[in-house]
């Protein structure tokens, strides 16, 4: 049976795991990076456009689109499009990449959600 102490203690692991969602997870980048071959291609300041300014890139393959809520690889020629699934990036430290183009997008700003990426 459960008891009250246990659904206390569940209020405030819930409570205790939303104060760290809103306190660190929410950071929202700025700028937006798009390199190819190791050389930056563009850069796009996304937190100062309208609902209708789209921005369309055709890179090596790929079709990369950046509005006022990110960026994300819309198509590419690869095989495996990974890239494709990755989805929206828009927090500061995220990156999408897309390998055997040799093209990548990056999210900068002031606040630095991560230290390092590995994988």
């Amino acid at each position: 049976m459960i008891k009250v102490r246990d659904i206390i203690i569940i209020i405030c692991l819930l409570m205790f795991s939303a104060a760290l969602y809103f306190a660190s997870g929410n950071k929202e980048g700025s700028t937006v990076l798009i390199e190819y071959d190791g050389n930056l291609f563009t850069e796009v300041n996304f937190t100062g456009l309208g609902d209708e300014e789209i921005f369309t890139y055709y890179l090596n393959g790929t079709t990369i689109i950046v509005d006022k809520n990110g960026a994300y690889f819309k198509e590419s020629v690869c095989a495996g499009k990974v890239c494709v699934n990755s989805g929206r990036i828009s927090k500061v430290g995220q990156i999408a990449i897309c390998l055997p183009q040799r093209v990548s997008i990056r999210i900068e700003g002031n606040g630095r959600e991560f230290d390092g990426i590995t994988g």
